[in-house]
């Protein structure tokens, strides 16, 4: 079987955190991933959730070319958790996904 090939980053207004990158997942999971349809714990699935709210808050949506609402200590502590929210995500989805880390869509 084909591994389900994802991307994890955070894009503005997406709702997601996963992007499936090859046929095999874009066919079961479609292009922006719903994670609560991938086989992942609630507790994750609230975390990657919550992280997805904070990253929409942190643009100015009236001026979205402006610079994020975040200090540096706070971009820093997004993208340590985010970074957890990985790790979990490769874990709990095993040997059938691939996740890619995309580092510049962290924050």
């Amino acid at each position: 079987m084909e591994k389900y090939q994802m991307k994890y980053m955070f894009d503005w207004a997406a709702s997601t955190c996963l992007w499936g990158m090859n046929d095999a997942a874009v066919n079961r999971f479609g292009c922006t991933v719903d994670i609560s349809k991938l086989p992942l714990s609630g507790k994750l699935i609230t975390y990657l959730n919550d992280l997805i709210e904070r990253h929409d808050k942190a643009l100015n949506w009236d001026n979205p070319t402006d610079n994020l609402s975040w200090t540096e200590e706070e971009q820093e502590e997004f993208r340590k958790e985010a970074l957890i929210g990985y790790n979990e995500v490769c874990s709990e989805l095993g040997d059938d996904f691939e996740i890619i880390l995309d580092d510049d869509g962290l924050v």
